[in-house]
């Protein structure tokens, strides 16, 4: 039985422009979390390095910006620990608990499965269809626009619930459907 994770439905309102790859890493982080107490504790930067796919210099960055977003922690402690000459960095993450407003997501969306050269496009992929999913109708993988256009897809609209901008949005939109 594949594991899931319960996901914050207000991850649309991450801000920056890393928001795709941000998402990511909360998710992930998310995906750590011990329910009873909600907290998420020696997750290191190296694995999620490893997991994501991306730099350690990325992760080192991405971490304290998305650490600041209250709606999503209340406090993330930082540690280092040194063993055998080498300092391990891991975080305990104290996450917000959101009992009504969520979706699942199943952990696979870590695996390296996505037909994507780039680690960092591949990431931003996943992170792109997280934020699609924060704005589906609850318990489906639907969307539907307010105000659809007669061939498709209302992309402004969708960006602009999305927080980011259309260009993004139909750049790796386009890379998800060529990745099947």
């Amino acid at each position: 039985m594949e594991q899931y994770t319960t996901v914050t439905r207000r991850i649309n309102e991450i801000t920056g422009n890393n928001k795709l790859i941000d998402t990511v890493v909360y998710t992930y982080i998310k995906s750590r979390v011990n329910y009873k107490t909600n907290i998420a504790d020696n997750v290191t930067e190296q694995e999620m390095s490893f997991h994501l796919g991306l730099s350690i210099y990325t992760i080192e960055n991405v971490v304290p910006r998305v650490s600041k977003h209250t709606f999503l922690f209340d406090k993330v402690e930082q540690n280092e620990e040194k063993k055998f000459g080498s300092y391990k960095t891991y975080n305990k993450y104290y996450l917000v608990k959101d009992n009504e407003n969520f979706f699942f997501v199943y952990n696979s969306i870590f695996n390296d499965d996505i037909n994507i050269a780039n680690s960092v496009d591949r990431c931003k992929v996943k992170g792109l269809l997280l934020l699609i999913k924060s704005v589906c109708i609850k318990e489906t993988n639907k969307y539907i626009s307010d105000k659809p256009r007669k061939n498709g897809l209302n992309k402004s609209e969708l960006a602009r619930k999305l927080g980011i901008d259309t260009d993004t949005l139909t750049k790796y939109l386009q890379l998800a459907i060529r990745a099947g």
